[in-house]
């Protein structure tokens, strides 16, 4: 039985198509550890092993990282639980192994038709700071929109020279889109504004872009809210709808009872709070205006704080919404949207139905 491995990887180890998986193995034990920087481990030997005897039909992409990194870093792409995609980061320095999935990653990306790619012109080591993306044939059921808006997530696909936020779930593994996410309606829209809210530099523009996903949900709640009560009190349920459409304040606290998104607005009146207690001027600012609002007497929970104080910070960026709070009034405005936005990136995520672990 012929080896399937591609021409440069059998070069590399000193085979040809016609020799034996035995000879394969003893090859692979003769290997010191970090071969060219991609097979490490008896994990490694074995993936090159059923690569040699199965061919898989994926889509491999290579490359440059926009940012440095200094570990590697891997994700793993789901949508419910079928895998659609793997990432892998290449740091800067190689200075440790990399994780498993990272080493059979790479390995599958090697035996690849770009493959190549990955290597010095000396093909002795693999090049540092490259991006390697493997698709399987399930990523079919994303738009290429929701796909750039997935990458941008994680840093993947950005025209940018530096970042000045760094997202914390970067340092986790999977990513999972549940089969009735957002992203997977035949609408692009908020593929779209995903992609311009995660590929932002700014953390101030960062803030509103994730603000105008909320935003675009709030009719969507609305309706929500009268499909569910319009039969059983189809007065009380019109009038509530009027109520909420009132103002734009009631449209995302209304959004946010809906969509489970409760304890991160939680968590945003409580990163206020700390904000405020360590002397941060704009967020003590903020919270004046909090207290100084007449409509303030509608919003006494937590949460419905925590949306209050959201949408002042959103008035206080675009200049609207009738705040006397104007965001580059104070040089510590970005050190409080730095803390302010993770609540809220949370929330949009649970609400497009992304989960990252």
């Amino acid at each position: 039985m012929a080896l399937l491995l591609s021409n440069h990887v059998l070069k590399a180890l000193q085979l040809t198509a016609d020799d034996s998986i035995e000879l394969l193995e003893g090859k692979l034990r003769e290997l010191e550890p970090g071969f060219l920087d991609i097979i490490y481990s008896s994990t490694g030997h074995n993936e090159l092993l059923n690569l040699a005897k199965n061919k898989r039909e994926e889509i491999v992409e290579i490359f440059p990282a926009i940012i440095s990194i200094e570990n590697w870093l891997y994700h793993q792409l789901k949508i419910n639980e079928t895998v659609i995609g793997e990432i892998v980061h290449i740091p800067k320095e190689i200075l440790a192994d990399p994780p498993t999935d990272a080493e059979t990653t790479l390995i599958r990306a090697w035996n690849s038709n770009q493959g190549k790619e990955l290597l010095e012109k000396n093909e002795q080591k693999i090049k540092k700071e490259q991006i390697i993306l493997i698709w399987t044939n399930a990523v079919n059921q994303l738009s290429l929109e929701s796909r750039t808006a997935i990458l941008s997530l994680l840093n993947v696909r950005k025209k940018i020279r530096s970042i000045v936020y760094q997202p914390p779930w970067l340092e986790k593994s999977t990513l999972t889109i549940s089969k009735n996410s957002r992203l997977i309606e035949k609408s692009s829209a908020y593929s779209n504004l995903l992609t311009l809210a995660a590929q932002e530099e700014s953390v101030r523009w960062r803030f509103l872009g994730f603000y105008r996903i909320l935003e675009r949900g709030y009719l969507n709640a609305v309706l929500d809210s009268i499909n569910q009560t319009f039969f059983q009190a189809p007065k009380m349920s019109i009038g509530n709808a009027e109520k909420i459409l009132s103002n734009e304040i009631n449209q995302l606290v209304e959004l946010v009872k809906n969509y489970q998104l409760k304890s991160f607005f939680e968590q945003f009146a409580q990163e206020v709070k700390n904000l405020k207690k360590n002397g941060n001027r704009y967020v003590t600012t903020l919270d004046r205006e909090y207290d100084t609002d007449p409509r303030k007497k509608d919003f006494q929970g937590a949460f419905q704080k925590g949306a209050f104080l959201c949408y002042k910070v959103r008035c206080s960026i675009v200049h609207a919404g009738g705040s006397s709070l104007i965001f580059e009034h104070f040089e510590d405005g970005e050190e409080a949207l730095l803390e302010l936005v993770m609540p809220l990136e949370q929330a949009v995520l649970k609400y497009l139905d992304i989960d990252i672990q």
